[in-house]
């Protein structure tokens, strides 16, 4: 779409420019990230040009944006309007070669960071969706330049390191899907606003058709939807059946009445959404001005009643989400299970990437547990890991993750610890936590001992799996020597100090 010729047309512009300062906004946000993560590293003045740079193509899309929509919908502007397209769109060229700069920089950056910023380029291609993806030429002038650069330096790393590869033909389906995904958009914002053009096309022929207000309720009527009719002093003249059925008798009410019986719950583009407050139904409200001449006026208030819909909404989230929680959490121990550890472990990795500090990963086995199970049964076996579980939670901080490795095997990590030795101290205090007897009826106990072994990141290894490893190697060692203890990951893994 190089040139506006018709209303709709127009409309899909300036829809896309209503979000402009929001999605500058949002641009604002990733480039101040960005460049804090630049400044440790890049020359210290180009962060600032390239800010700088920034900042006046945002102050000119906004200056601009802000004179488009201030113009009439109408034959006469459509011109201006196609001279608007392509001046803007030149400036998201210009944006998108701004952000394609970000890959150049990153001969300064250490390769253990450049997965942050291809994260930055794709989220900015995504994004652009919701702002200009409507908009095709827009949305390849702010795109295309800023992948193009992402796969030549993609393609470059490929010579170092055939794992690129991979990254690149990821890159290639990504960028796919957001050009698809951004097609679907327009089609679908097409769609609305044809939709909502052939409505107020009809709502003024029925104007036109019907002159008396009781035909034009009747039509109304026909389709289900509650209309009421105030005038301009706020008087209510007119209601259909409808209305009377959902709200009775209020004709010659003032509408400050009426509504004091609804309370607003939820405004959108265009409508809202209030819950009436003696029949509990929810419905959204969509107004009307109908011009009557001699310089009169009535608002018509339209009420689709969506309680039904609404309810099925709320049932149909309460089982997402029940499902959802069900799939990350272990049913037995009721702490997370072994994929949903990993995600919050690899989160807790990248915050102590930024934040420059350690965590801690303690890799804990229950000594003897086929033993109680061939002993005291599997009913048993279950209760002791619930115990521990709960034990385990209860000895450290709400922030620190608690997940089921396997069977009779859990798995911590431990945020924001200065060094090993408060891992440590940690771990003795888990031991006599977790020491202490289990009753299993009257005057029967159970004694647990558990055998732990500890890894620090970034002290021991850079990655999960080594982590992980390592945490397993120095547990087995102690569980080898004498149980009922922790033994310390040293540098390399090949051995455990046993405490």
């Amino acid at each position: 779409m190089w040139q506006i010729k018709n209303q709709m047309q127009f409309e899909l512009l300036h829809l896309a420019m209503k979000r402009v300062k929001s999605a500058i906004m949002g641009q604002i946000a990733i480039m101040a990230i960005v460049a804090h993560q630049f400044y440790d590293f890049v020359p210290k003045t180009y962060p600032f040009i390239w800010v700088g740079l920034h900042i006046v193509l945002f102050a000119v899309r906004i200056y601009t944006s802000e004179k488009f929509l201030k113009m009439p919908d109408s034959e006469v502007n459509y011109e201006k309007a196609t001279r608007f397209l392509r001046m803007y769109t030149f400036s998201l060229f210009v944006a998108g070669i701004g952000w394609a700069f970000v890959m150049i920089f990153l001969v300064y950056v250490p390769p253990m960071y450049y997965y942050f910023f291809y994260a930055v380029i794709v989220g900015l291609t995504f994004g652009s969706i919701l702002s200009v993806g409507p908009i095709l030429p827009m949305f390849f002038a702010f795109t295309v330049p800023m992948n193009i650069a992402l796969a030549y330096h993609i393609v470059t790393r490929v010579i170092d390191d055939h794992y690129y590869y991979d990254v690149f033909a990821a890159m290639i389906v990504v960028f796919a899907y957001a050009l698809r995904a951004s097609k679907e958009y327009r089609k679908l914002h097409v769609l609305l606003i044809q939709e909502r053009l052939k409505v107020e096309e009809n709502l003024k022929e029925l104007s036109l058709m019907y002159q008396k207000k009781s035909v034009y309720l009747e039509a109304i009527d026909k389709i289900g939807i509650a209309m009421v009719v105030k005038d301009k002093t706020g008087k209510i003249v007119e209601e259909n059946e409808s209305a009377k059925k959902y709200f009775g008798d209020i004709i010659g009410k003032t509408y400050e009445t009426f509504t004091d019986q609804c309370k607003e719950v939820e405004r959108k583009v265009g409508s809202i959404e209030c819950v009436h407050l003696k029949s509990k139904k929810r419905y959204e409200v969509f107004t009307k001005e109908l011009p009557a001449g001699n310089k009169e006026w009535y608002e018509v208030l339209f009420f689709s009643d969506i309680t039904q819909e609404y309810e099925h909404q709320k049932v149909l989230e309460k089982i997402a989400q029940r499902y959802y929680q069900k799939a990350r959490i272990d049913p037995l121990t009721k702490v997370l299970n072994r994929e949903a550890f990993f995600d919050a472990f690899e989160k807790a990795i990248y915050e102590a990437n930024r934040e420059f500090s350690k965590i801690a990963l303690l890799f804990l086995d229950v000594d003897g547990f086929k033993e109680i199970n061939d002993t005291y049964g599997h009913k048993v076996g279950d209760m002791v890991l619930q115990i521990i579980a709960k034990r385990t939670t209860s000895s450290i901080k709400h922030t620190d993750i608690v997940g089921r490795y396997a069977g009779d095997e859990f798995v911590i990590v431990l945020k924001n610890i200065e060094k090993k030795e408060i891992a440590e101290a940690i771990a003795h205090k888990l031991l006599d936590v977790l020491e202490k007897p289990i009753v299993l009826g009257k005057n029967k106990e159970l004694h647990v001992t558990v055998s732990i072994g500890i890894a620090v990141y970034p002290d021991d290894a850079t990655d999960m799996d080594t982590l992980v490893n390592l945490a397993d190697i120095a547990m087995y060692s102690i569980k080898k020597k004498s149980k009922n203890g922790y033994a310390v990951c040293k540098k390399g893994g090949v051995d455990a100090e046993s405490v």
